[in-house]
């Protein structure tokens, strides 16, 4: 595709075009989807762009409205931004300029996205944020959400699904003005007020109605606080009387105390007096005993530095007895190496007496030599001959190695690996159902391990069981038999249908869908027409004669979808469809899929057409692939068993070249050792004798070393005599040390024993005292404790007693405990059958009679506004509603009149609940397309889908007449239509859109038909895409 296209039909400059705000002066793409770089300049009035599936019509229309603002999801195709950026590239660019006034100024609005999706805005050559951008658009009167203005191709049926709500809505954004729009905008926040407002009234009648209830009943829990109230007084006067008692009771307990607390200090004193005269004594003993523990102590600190003593002595005997045993280790070594020495020395010496007798018989033969130089010479020519030979042998072995290398083996490879894929279809369909539809493989892998359970036979889904002869076939069977039924098992008994799904669907939980096809023996289903008779119309098969699997799934299929009954060609059946039976409503031709229906009431007869692309669901293996790979593979193998014959042939020369060879270069080597024997025989005789001198120098002096390890030993043996003498003087000591720590250990036992009973009696007068101790310590914290009760009591008393609401009654009660606490239990029993009162009930109670009268001013304050809504909204009705209900009633006029021009009947009506209810506002399109049917609402389920593109087509149409938007598109509107209303809807969509000061339109459309009107005013672009295309130019004209 050129670099950089112009998409016109007209001058660059445009200048023809009348201006108007808002109108498209021109579109740049730059990275965007298919265009490398183009710029797109339409016309004033209706722009038609044509041009063959996938050249990129509809992306022009996304150009506009992705540079106009608007979000992908508009588009229906990719929610994301990045999708749009052409693939190789990292950024995209889109250029929209809006006329801006008459004088034919313009504004040009850019947007630049990367692959990451975020946009950059700029208004002329100044950056601006997406809401500014936005804003700077909608002045235009630009509505690209609005499918009353902006149909894409995706969103076509989108029209039809809209309630009459939404149609209302974009159609007054449409065609309506600023101050009409923002009247009903306001009449809908005054509605809802005003709803709000009643809401609110009936909620506060409602509240009132509560809270007179309410107030009843807490005046009812008032008169009974009261009554517990006087309980609760009297109450609290038995409790201040019983306090007062309790002190006194308090201070008799204290005066008892402080009494036992002089017993016990009396009973310490003494105890004390009787401890101290014996810790007098216990000193004495202390001192001895002391003086005893410091001597044992003495006694065993001398017992260690003696034993210490010993242990040194004894490592220095072990030491100098190591030094003995390893001098004697060492003279034995020497003694043996003396051994090996004497051994080694004779050996040597017979060695060279042999070696210089073989020399003198080497001088001895001179003649020889010269005999063995000359063989060597002829022997060396040979082998150089030999070598040339092996060097050219191995040259055209490598050519040939080369050769199988680069020309055979890595494609003989290729083949077979290509095979062995093409003939493995079932892994490679097993691996596609993994990847795309996890439940189905699980079910296939569970079905494997678990096919006995199932009294007949169980087909895995049919897209693994099926296999298309063709794999270019497999494209017409993936677009008739639904992807659900492809992955569907299949049973040949109902009850084994019955136990797959409980297996399946209820106890794993799988997404799954199982069909019953009884067994057959043979195949069911013939067409009606053979095919021979459809030859002629490019028919070369039924979809029945592609396909191969087991008979009972195509008999299924055949009962299914009829796909004995469907017929495939080449593209020539576009050319023959008028030769087609009547009862053949169902066939392909080429990448076509035909539709045929027949009206009911006409009987003419329609065709819908629509491109078809593979899925790549039945894989399948091509036979005429694998049989063109085996043929070559074959072609290749002799070639290469050709070369390898040659390689075998002169790899036997080869080998016999080598044994030659190696023979002479053995005669060769026995030649050289020969020769060479004289001078090694010399070198080995220099070399034994240099030995022999060395190991005569080496020589080793026993008697010598004998001498010195004796007197080592003697030395030592000294050593360790006179170690063992003060080690036995050391044992006499260390004996010594022992008996005197004894006989001080034996003395300190026996001061303890005739001393005890004085530590017994020390014993007893500590525990006493400590317990007198004990004593005086628990009544001291008891009084204290009493005290500090009798204070709090005191306090709690008197307090309550200034608290008494009756002081005669607190006189009169009784001076006693017991008879307060009767009297006490007798009003806590009458409060307890009173039960709970809640202490704010009277609080509550005024805080009630308040909001009672709070609402009843609320009520009467809401009636009042409530009224004065509705005043502005019966003033702001009557200026707003003529002028909608004369706009519904020239959509209608126009409507009925475009429709009634085709032959059908068609109405535009403006319905509500009521007049001011205007969340209801709604426009209803009503359509009759048969006379001896009613008249009946447009929407997605009523109609076909080429009476809901004639409606919507003609509803666009009307909403011309009376537009207040610059331009409007619709995308591929004219699919589904059948020729004679595509050809009618046409005619009036020049005739409308090139009047003068109508909006700007552009119509997308893949294909028009032959004959048609045209208008000077109209322009036609063609959109051209492929390599083929020469220039930007090629194909430019002016109308």
């Amino acid at each position: 595709m050129p670099r950089h296209q112009i998409l016109q039909t007209s001058d660059p400059t445009n200048k023809s075009i009348a201006a108007v705000k808002g109108k498209i002066r021109s579109v740049y793409c730059k990275n965007f989807v298919t265009y490398g770089e183009c710029t797109f300049y339409p016309t004033e009035y209706l722009n038609v762009i044509i041009g063959p599936n996938g050249t990129g019509k509809s992306t022009l229309v996304s150009a506009i409205v992705l540079g106009l603002g608007g979000k992908p999801e508009l588009l229906s195709r990719s929610s994301s931004l990045g999708d749009y950026v052409k693939n190789g590239r990292s950024e995209a660019v889109v250029k929209v300029e809006i006329l801006r006034d008459a004088s034919g100024k313009s504004t040009v609005f850019e947007r630049q996205f990367p692959r990451s999706g975020k946009s950059t805005y700029k208004i002329g050559e100044d950056s601006a944020s997406e809401k500014n951008y936005i804003a700077a658009i909608a002045e235009f009167k630009i509505q690209i959400n609005n499918l009353c203005q902006f149909l894409p191709q995706d969103r076509v049926q989108d029209f039809a699904k809209m309630d009459p709500q939404k149609i209302f809505l974009n159609t007054i954004n449409s065609v309506c003005g600023t101050e009409t729009i923002t009247k009903f905008e306001e009449l809908k926040k005054l509605r809802v007020n005003q709803v709000s407002e009643a809401d609110g009234v009936k909620k506060k009648k409602d509240a009132l109605e509560q809270l007179q209830i309410q107030c009843n009943i807490l005046q009812q829990h008032l008169e009974r606080y009261n009554e517990q109230q006087e309980y609760q007084n009297r109450l609290a006067v038995c409790e201040a009387k019983k306090m007062q008692l309790e002190a006194q009771n308090l201070e008799e307990l204290k005066k008892q105390q402080s009494r036992d607390l002089s017993h016990a200090k009396k009973k310490l004193e003494d105890e004390h007096k009787v401890y101290d005269n014996i810790m007098r004594r216990q000193k004495d003993i202390t001192k001895t005993s002391q003086q005893l523990a410091k001597d044992i102590t003495l006694k065993e600190r001398h017992e260690q530095t003696i034993t210490v003593e010993k242990q040194y002595v004894e490592d220095q005997i072990k030491s100098l007895k190591d030094s003995v045993e390893q001098s004697r280790t060492m003279f034995l070594k020497k003694k043996r190496e003396k051994s090996e020495y004497d051994k080694d020395l004779q050996n040597e010496t017979n060695i060279l007496r042999l070696l210089l007798a073989d020399l003198t018989k080497a001088r001895e033969n001179v003649n020889a030599d010269r005999t063995w130089k000359v063989q060597k010479a002829d022997l060396d020519q040979k082998i150089q001959r030999l070598k040339e030979e092996l060097a050219g042998y191995m040259k055209i072995r490598s050519e040939i190695n080369s050769k199988l290398d680069e020309q055979y083996v890595p494609e003989i490879g290729l083949l077979k690996r290509r095979i062995e894929r093409a003939n493995d279809v079932y892994a490679q369909k097993l691996e596609l159902i993994r990847e795309k539809h996890s439940d189905v493989y699980r079910a296939v892998q569970w079905l494997k391990d678990n096919k006995d359970l199932f009294e007949g036979r169980v087909y895995n889904p049919m897209i693994m069981e099926l296999s298309v002869r063709d794999p270019d076939h497999a494209k017409y069977f993936e677009n008739t038999i639904s992807t659900r039924d492809l992955l569907a098992f299949t049973c040949e008994r109902k009850e084994d249908v019955s136990l797959l799904v409980n297996e399946l669907c209820v106890k794993q939980k799988l997404q799954i869908n199982v069909g019953h096809a009884p067994p057959a023996n043979k195949l069911n289903y013939r067409a009606d027409i053979p095919i021979e008779s459809l030859r002629s119309c490019g028919f070369s098969a039924y979809l029945i004669d592609l396909i191969e699997g087991p008979l009972a799934i195509l008999n299924y299929l055949c009962n299914l979808n009829g796909i004995h009954r469907i017929p495939i060609g080449t593209s020539v059946v576009n050319e023959k469809t008028d030769d087609i039976p009547n009862n053949v409503n169902f066939f392909f031709g080429g990448d076509q899929l035909y539709s045929v229906k027949v009206s009911r009431y006409s009987g003419e007869k329609s065709i819908l057409q629509n491109q078809i692309r593979g899925k790549n669901q039945l894989v399948s293996k091509s036979t005429n692939q694998i049989q063109e790979a085996e043929n070559r593979l074959r072609e290749l193998k002799r070639g290469s068993d050709q070369l390898k014959n040659q390689r075998t042939s002169l790899e036997a020369k080869i080998e016999e070249t080598n044994v030659l060879r190696e023979e002479f270069m053995t005669k060769k080597r026995v030649i050289d050792s020969k020769l060479a024997e004289r001078a090694q025989l010399e070198e080995k005789c220099r070399r034994q004798n240099d030995k022999v001198k060395q190991l005569k120098n080496n020589a080793i002096d026993l008697a010598d070393m004998e001498a010195k390890f004796k007197e080592k030993v003697k030395s030592c043996l000294q050593g360790i005599l006179q170690l063992q003498n003060k080690k036995m003087e050391i044992l006499k000591n260390l004996q010594q040390a022992f008996v005197d720590k004894q006989i001080a250990v034996v003395k300190e036992r026996i001061f303890k024993q005739e001393n005890e009973e004085l530590i017994n009696a020390i014993k007893d007068a500590t525990e006493n005292k400590m317990i007198a101790m004990r004593m005086v310590d628990t009544i001291t914290r008891t009084l204290e404790k009493t005290n500090q009760q009798l204070e709090t009591k005191l306090t709690e008393a008197r307090k309550a007693k200034r608290e008494c609401k009756s002081l005669d009654l607190f006189n009169l009660l009784p001076n006693t405990i017991d008879e307060l606490r009767e009297s006490i239990n007798e009003f806590k029993g009458r409060l307890e059958c009173m039960g709970d009162v809640d202490q704010n009930v009277a609080t509550e109670y005024r805080q009630k009679c308040a909001d009672i009268e709070n609402i009843k001013e609320d009520i009467q304050n809401s009636d009042a506004n409530r009224q004065d809504i509705s005043a502005q909204i019966r003033a702001l009705h009557a200026s707003w509603y003529p002028e909608i209900e004369n706009i519904v009633a020239t959509l209608n006029c126009h409507f009925g009149d475009f429709m009634t021009s085709m032959g059908y009947v068609g109405e535009v009506n403006l319905i509500r609940r009521n007049d001011f209810d205007y969340d209801t506002y709604g426009i209803q399109i009503m359509v009759q397309y048969r006379s001896n049917a009613p008249l009946q609402a447009l929407d997605r389920h009523t109609q076909s889908g080429g009476e809901r593109a004639v409606a919507i087509a003609i509803y666009t149409l009307s909403l011309q007449h009376i537009t207040h938007v610059p331009f409007r598109c619709v995308d591929e509107i004219n699919q589904g239509m059948d020729a004679n209303n595509e050809r009618k809807i046409f005619e009036m969509l020049v005739e409308e859109t090139t009047q003068t000061g109508r909006a700007q339109y552009f119509f997308v459309t893949p294909k028009l038909l032959p004959n048609l009107k045209y208008n000077e005013r109209m322009s036609v672009h063609i959109v051209f895409n492929g390599k083929m295309v020469r220039s930007p130019t090629a194909f430019a004209f002016q109308i």
